[in-house]
């Protein structure tokens, strides 16, 4: 691939131009984070030596590899274990800002431009589906697409809203133990992938993109809680939307932030490609974190985790509206769950989840996201968990038989590749004649969704995006 020469000349100053265009030009390297949530990091080690992939470790992300196949017959997106959220393909500096804002299980945490869904999915797993984390989008067409990757990964503890990015410094003030603010971009560090990333990173573009940064920052900054974090990223390279937005947050609110260094040994390059650019533009700050594409040979990021010592303005209760989903009551949990646990020795749900319903849909979240007082009407809330049939009876469904199905302890059909192949490519199979009504489909350990069994055969009510996704196993 050509590369503009005159797009990187602004960077002369700050890093070696020629090695920055060579690497620009190179194909990025394929990574994927294991989804712990699903399978642990020793077991997906065990699956890539079965399918002959080469991993490398991502240096700031123990559940990230770089993969090199030498069988590209199959796309890896077309994986089985991809399709149903063991593992997620997502660029390795995508995974850093979830792993600088270290979100624990329990706390309150605000994803601000959370589509597609690689960091909000990747927190759930790091927070073990316990707390909360609100992430949000404004377009409904990504938050869709948000929805779909907390559904597969099975991120329980993500309540979405659709909101401007700068309304929750205004109305959920100083409510949030951390926030994640990646922010949109020029996306120039993703030219390795998308050369269109040029013509975005025009004066004017910049400039533009710049402003809507620093109102999204601000509106981080009031969100967080006194003794929380922050963390701002982007997927370019330019200092004007980078280090320039770290230096007006500072300028903004003097003496209420300070920068925090990562304490990886892996961090000490990128502080120092950042101090590099802090000197030569008489702006020194403190610790953040440039990537720039030959530094991990990755795409161009940014990273800054900023720590707030004070308030700016005190938390003041504000109007709660109730959400979009109703919470079930204690009772009809407890008859929903039932009839679960009666038909697969399980109920599927974890001490700290509860049920709500809406439209005749039951979404499994936490306690903590039904009992979250909110100023606005939320998009939706959790995983899909059963479909409420009359006399508060439940169906289960394909979201969390995926998830979960391998818990099951009645009514599992194990099924054998051909059967699978078959049911991935949308057919009905067979089964035992004195199997009736519906069944979780095991293929090895892994779930598939929900069969119904009738007079011998199965009829196949599995996911229709899994089957259109046309794995082969």
């Amino acid at each position: 691939m050509c590369v503009n020469t005159s797009v990187f000349e602004q960077f002369a100053p700050y890093t070696n131009v020629a090695e920055l265009m060579q690497y620009s030009a190179m194909p990025l390297r394929k990574c994927v984070r294991v989804n712990t949530l699903r399978m642990s990091v020793a077991d997906f080690i065990e699956y890539a030596k079965v399918k002959h992939w080469q991993l490398e470790s991502v240096p700031w992300c123990a559940e990230g590899f770089f993969i090199d196949r030498t069988d590209y017959a199959i796309a890896l997106g077309k994986d089985l274990l991809h399709q149903l959220g063991y593992f997620y393909i997502q660029e390795a500096s995508s995974m850093l800002p979830p792993v600088l804002l270290d979100p624990k299980p329990g706390e309150l945490v605000l994803d601000m431009s959370a589509a597609p869904g690689s960091k909000t999915t990747q927190m759930a797993a790091m927070m073990q589906n316990k707390g909360l984390i609100i992430a949000n989008d404004v377009q409904p067409k990504r938050l869709k697409t948000l929805q779909s990757a907390c559904y597969r990964l099975g991120a329980l503890n993500t309540l979405l809203m659709q909101k401007n990015g700068q309304w929750y410094g205004s109305h959920m003030t100083e409510r949030f133990d951390k926030v994640l603010c990646d922010a949109p971009c020029s996306a120039l560090g993703t030219i390795r992938k998308d050369h269109d990333a040029i013509s975005l990173s025009t004066d004017s573009s910049v400039e533009h993109l710049a402003n809507i940064q620093k109102a999204l920052l601000v509106s981080a900054c009031m969100a967080v809680k006194p003794e929380g974090f922050v963390v701002y990223s982007t997927c370019t390279l330019t200092v004007e939307e980078n280090e320039a937005i770290i230096a007006y947050i500072f300028e903004k609110f003097p003496n209420v932030f300070e920068l925090r260094e990562p304490d990886f040994s892996w961090a000490k390059k990128a502080v120092e490609e950042s101090v590099i650019v802090q000197n030569a533009t008489s702006t020194v700050l403190g610790p953040m974190l440039r990537l720039w594409p030959q530094t991990y040979n990755t795409e161009g990021f940014f990273s800054a985790v900023l720590y707030k010592k004070q308030s700016i303005v005190p938390y003041k209760k504000g109007d709660a509206l109730h959400r979009r989903e109703r919470p079930l009551s204690a009772s009809e949990v407890r008859k929903v769950t039932s009839d679960i646990l009666e038909q697969f020795g399980t109920n599927f749900l974890r001490p700290n989840e509860s049920l709500s319903e809406w439209e005749g849909i039951l979404y499994a979240s936490t306690t903590y996201a039904q009992d979250l007082p909110l100023p606005n009407r939320n998009y939706s809330l959790g995983v899909p968990y059963a479909k409420l049939l009359r006399n508060n009876r439940a169906r289960l469904l394909n979201t969390i038989a995926v998830i979960r199905g391998q818990e099951s302890q009645k009514n599992v059909v194990h099924i054998q590749q051909d059967e699978a192949n078959a049911l991935l490519s949308g057919e009905n199979i067979s089964c035992a004649s004195n199997l009736n009504g519906d069944v979780v489909l095991l293929y090895n350990t892994h779930c598939l969704g929900i069969g119904v069994a009738h007079d011998g055969m199965m009829k196949n009510t599995i996911d229709r995006e899994l089957i259109q996704a046309n794995v082969v196993v």
